[in-house]
């Protein structure tokens, strides 16, 4: 008995030593209230040392110049299947940041990649107020790397909502978990990354949610020029007319919206709620 308590002392001890070496140390929060929270991050090794992750930091880049890079970042959030197919909706970008969700975040940030070190990286919580839910929350890193600054996204408008949890400002900003589809459409001087796990944690990146960003070339480009006017305007261009797509009945979608019940495709409550959006169409 007396060697079995030693044996799980040691278990333990080892155990609790492990756990110190990969302690991440938060530092220096730059806003912390209670909705929204910005601050610096940096990683140990396992003499408790901080590690330099080769990141270029501290980093100069102004609010209005931060707040213009948020804004150019573009949001795809696919459809539903139902949605899809009885509906034809399509993906549609929108922006990750409103104007003033920008303006509001490219403070903080701003503050906290000129403060930075090599070895920190930014953890950001941003929430939002156009969702009629309350508690909706996106969430990442940010940092400087190779002249290009580096935007990964773990959430994006997620929440205090039916069929998910709280988010918690002090928590991870990126999830070990997948529970959204979402996913990020570059544009000008944007690129994104095929990585699978974030630089300095442990955490994996999910498909198409690091995006790094030459801000340099993106804050210098001169607006991009209007499509030209045709230079004949009394003989316009004719285009040739689209086969027109087969239209599908009222009747047709209902039919095949009962098959979908019938068949186990989709719950009673996705069919009533299905039900509705096509009738209030008719």
């Amino acid at each position: 008995m007396f060697h079995r308590s030693l044996l799980i002392a040691a278990l333990i001890t080892t155990m609790a030593g492990t756990g110190c070496a990969a302690t991440k140390t938060l530092s220096r929060p730059i806003l912390d209230d209670r909705y929204n929270s910005v601050r610096l991050e940096a990683w140990l090794d396992s003499s408790r040392n901080p590690v330099n992750l080769g990141f270029e930091h501290p980093a100069e880049i102004g609010e209005a110049d931060l707040a213009k890079i948020l804004g150019s970042i573009r949001i795809v959030e696919p459809p539903g299947f139902l949605s899809m197919f009885l509906l034809k909706a399509k993906p549609e970008a929108e922006p990750a940041f409103t104007s003033p969700e920008a303006e509001f975040l490219a403070k903080p940030l701003a503050a906290a990649l000129r403060t930075a070190t090599p070895g920190e990286r930014v953890v950001f919580f941003l929430h939002h107020q156009r969702s009629v839910y309350k508690g909706t929350t996106s969430s990442g890193v940010a940092f400087v790397k190779d002249k290009r600054l580096h935007i990964i996204l773990g959430r994006y408008l997620m929440g205090n909502q039916p069929g998910y949890a709280d988010i918690s400002i002090g928590g991870a900003p990126l999830p070990d978990r997948n529970d959204q589809t979402f996913y990020i459409l570059p544009g000008r001087f944007q690129a994104v990354e095929d990585q699978k796990k974030a630089p300095g944690g442990r955490e994996p990146v999910f498909e198409k949610r690091w995006l790094s960003i030459d801000y340099a070339s993106l804050l210098n480009a001169p607006p991009q020029a209007a499509a030209p006017a045709s230079s004949s305007p009394s003989e316009p261009l004719r285009a040739e007319p689209a086969p027109a797509a087969p239209s599908i009945t009222l009747e047709e979608k209902l039919k095949t919206l009962n098959r979908l019940k019938e068949e186990g495709l989709i719950t009673e409550e996705e069919y009533n709620e299905k039900r509705k959006e096509l009738l209030k169409s008719f």
